[in-house]
C-alpha cells in the first residue's frame, strides 16, 4: 500500500470553523493549519493530516479541566501533531488510577494526546500502523500529557513536558516508540514511564520527578545521553554513567518562564549522540533546542 500525500492546507478558523471539522475534510497527505488562538475542542486526528498550530507560544489547546482527550490518534497512521500548547486535561474516572497509570488499560485514561493501537495495524512492515510524529509542542498541566496505549507507535522530538502529573506514560505498549530531545520539567509523579514497550530514549533533560524513568515489564529499550536531576526513580536500561546518562543541572535560562534554553555553559550542550549536529554544525545539544528541528519555541509556524 502506498502513502501517497497531496498538499491542501485547511486553515483554522478563517476557511474551516472548527478544527475536527478541518480534520473530517482533510484527505492524506493534507494539512490542518489551526491559526493562532485558544481553542476548546477534542479532536480526533485522520491518517495522513498533519496538525499543525501556528506555534506553541500561541496556538493554545485547553481541555479546562474536562475529563477529555485533546488531541487523539487512534486508528489514524502517518499523523503529525506540531505547534501547540496542549494544557488542563484531568484523568479519566472508573479503573483510572491517578497514582497508578499502569494499573489499568489505557482506554480508561485521559491526556492531552492519547492513541490506542489495537485496531490500526495491517501487518508488519506496513505504514498503516496507528502512528505519529510529535513535535515543538508544550504540554502543560495536564494529569497525563502524552499516553500512547498498546501497538500505538510515535516518535516524539523536541517537546516541552512541564507540571504534569505525569508527562509521558506508554501504557501496556508492545511495541516501539522514539523519545528525543525533549525537556520533561516538573512533572511530579512520572516523566517517561514505560510498561512493556520497547522504547529508544536519547538527548532528554529530565529535571523533578518522582519517577524521572519507570519501567514496568521492560521491553528491548535503549537510553543514551540523557540528563537527569531531582528525580528518585531510573528504571534505566543501563546505569547512570553509561552510553551517556549522567546526572546533573542542565542550567536552563529561564525556567519559570517556560525558558529551557541552555545557559552557556550548561553540561547539556555538545553533548548528544546518535543524531545529526545542530542547525550550526556544532554537536547535537540536549533537550527540546537540541537537534535539526531544535530552535523552535517563540518562533511563529506559517504556510
Amino acid at each position: 500500500m502506498g502513502c501517497v500525500a497531496t498538499a491542501k492546507i485547511w486553515r483554522v478558523p478563517s476557511q474551516v470553523a472548527t478544527i475536527q471539522g478541518a480534520i473530517d475534510q482533510a484527505a492524506f497527505g493534507d494539512t490542518v493549519y489551526v491559526e493562532p488562538g485558544t481553542y476548546t475542542e477534542s479532536v480526533h486526528l485522520r491518517s495522513g493530516v498533519a496538525l499543525v498550530g501556528a506555534g506553541a507560544h500561541q496556538t493554545v489547546l485547553s481541555a479546562g479541566g474536562q475529563r477529555v482527550n485533546l488531541v487523539d490518534f487512534t486508528g489514524a497512521y502517518g499523523v503529525t501533531i506540531r505547534g501547540f500548547r496542549l494544557e488542563g486535561t484531568r484523568n479519566g474516572l472508573g479503573c483510572a488510577q491517578p497514582d497508578d497509570v499502569f494499573e489499568c488499560s489505557g482506554n480508561w485514561y485521559r491526556a492531552a494526546i492519547y492513541a490506542d493501537g489495537h485496531n490500526g495495524q495491517d501487518g508488519p512492515g506496513n505504514c498503516n500502523w496507528t502512528s505519529a510524529h510529535i513535535t515543538q509542542n508544550v504540554i502543560v498541566g495536564n494529569d497525563i500529557g502524552l499516553m500512547l496505549y498498546f501497538l500505538s507507535r510515535a516518535v516524539v522530538r523536541n517537546n516541552i513536558f512541564v507540571h504534569n502529573e505525569h508527562a509521558l506514560v506508554l501504557n501496556h505498549h508492545n511495541d516501539y516508540a522514539l523519545v528525543a530531545n525533549n525537556v520533561f520539567y516538573a512533572n511530579p509523579q512520572i516523566a517517561i514511564g514505560s510498561s512493556a514497550a520497547s522504547l529508544h530514549t536519547y538527548g532528554n533533560l529530565v529535571v523533578g520527578s518522582s519517577g524521572g524513568y519507570v519501567t514496568t515489564y521492560a521491553g528491548q529499550s535503549h537510553a543514551a545521553c540523557n540528563l537527569f536531576q531531582d528525580v528518585v526513580q531510573l528504571d534505566l536500561p543501563v546505569a547512570i554513567g553509561v552510553d551517556g546518562n549522567e546526572l546533573g543541572d542542565p542550567a536552563f535560562v529561564a525556567p519559570a518562564s517556560l525558558d529551557f534554553s541552555l545557559s552557556p555553559d550548561s553540561p547539556a550542550r555538545d553533548t548528544g549522540c546518535f543524531f545529526p549536529a545542530d542547525a550550526d554544525g556544532s554537536p547535537t545539544d540536549l533537550g527540546a533546542d537540541g537537534g535539526t528541528a531544535g530552535s523552535w519555541y517563540g518562533a511563529a509556524i506559517t504556510f
